[in-house]
């Protein structure tokens, strides 16, 4: 089964459209003729832009799993999203579970003393 490719999505992950959005950001200009009032497509489109900032910011990092060849195929950068979002959620979780501790037979949580 062929993945559908999405012409939205191409046009964002171009180095022309990467470029302007980030010197938009810069430069505080906009990229559409009308700054309010925007449309579904425009919105969609800048929505596409800023995933493709994000993949390429992942891709500049270093972040684990991410390469060259994930972006430009719309299947590897939906699973590496997932995958991004996902390992977050875990991290968040344990994160959480180590700051509040709660004792299991009353649920308030503890307090801890440091020194």
């Amino acid at each position: 089964m062929k993945y559908k490719e999405d012409p939205l999505r191409k046009l964002a992950s171009s180095v022309k459209w990467q470029t302007l959005y980030a010197r938009s950001k810069d430069l505080n200009f906009s990229l559409f003729k009308n700054k309010e009032d925007l449309s579904f497509i425009q919105i969609l489109f800048l929505h596409w832009l800023e995933v493709y900032k994000f993949l390429n910011d992942l891709l500049a990092s270093g972040e684990e799993y991410m390469d060259e060849t994930i972006i430009g195929d719309e299947m590897l950068e939906d699973a590496m999203l997932l995958h991004y979002r996902k390992k977050n959620k875990n991290r968040d979780k344990k994160r959480n579970k180590k700051k509040r501790q709660v004792d299991p037979s009353s649920d308030i949580p503890s307090i801890i003393h440091r020194r």
